[in-house]
């Protein structure tokens, strides 16, 4: 895995990202909580190829909740996912 940074951006239920810099050969985790600032492994609600740019977040119950991604390393270093990207706020109307 190459370090770089990671733009995340939400429209409705759809997530699209894209690298600005860097390598994701494991793929990523996406990461959802209703606590700012989600982690892996604690908050992962998927994982995705290293050719994934995007993904339908799955419906939830109303309310707010915050959604990162980062780049899964596979046991390759010490963290389990690196490099997260911003922060997105996902609402859910009821």
């Amino acid at each position: 895995i190459v370090s770089g940074g990671i733009s995340l951006s939400l429209s409705g239920q759809m997530l699209a990202w894209s690298l600005s810099g860097g390598t994701a050969p494991h793929g990523f985790k996406v990461v959802l909580s209703t606590e700012q600032n989600p982690v892996y492994p604690e908050n992962s609600i998927v994982y995705l190829g290293a050719e994934a740019r995007s993904v339908s977040l799955p419906t939830k119950d109303p309310g707010i909740y915050y959604v990162r991604v980062c780049k899964y390393t596979n046991g390759t270093q010490s963290q389990g996912c690196v490099d997260y990207s911003n922060q997105v706020q996902y609402t859910v109307s009821p």
